[in-house]
């Protein structure tokens, strides 16, 4: 029969240790992970206050439109238009 620390009942004392050491290093991990796999965020902004990003989202989305044939091309250059009018405000 062991005795450790004046008793029996104290047989488990030393595996609490190593048990929290795992649970450390698991949560070490866990937080590593988790901001290596967040995006990262200019200037804290995000992405629909940064400059000229929802124009060129627009941009994007009306030349796939064209390209699907969706609209025409005078609707196209309207739109277009109007983007850029927006662009400049």
């Amino acid at each position: 029969m062991r005795y450790y620390y004046g008793g029996p009942g104290m047989s488990w004392y030393p595996m609490f240790g190593f048990l929290m050491m795992l649970v450390f290093i698991g949560l070490v991990i866990l937080l590593v992970s988790f901001f290596l796999r967040r995006p990262i965020r200019h200037m804290g902004m995000h992405d629909h206050e940064l400059p000229g990003r929802a124009t060129s989202n627009a941009s994007k989305i009306l030349d796939e439109r064209l390209a699907r044939g969706d609209i025409s091309v005078e609707e196209y250059n309207q739109l277009k238009d109007a983007i850029n009018k927006r662009r400049e405000e």
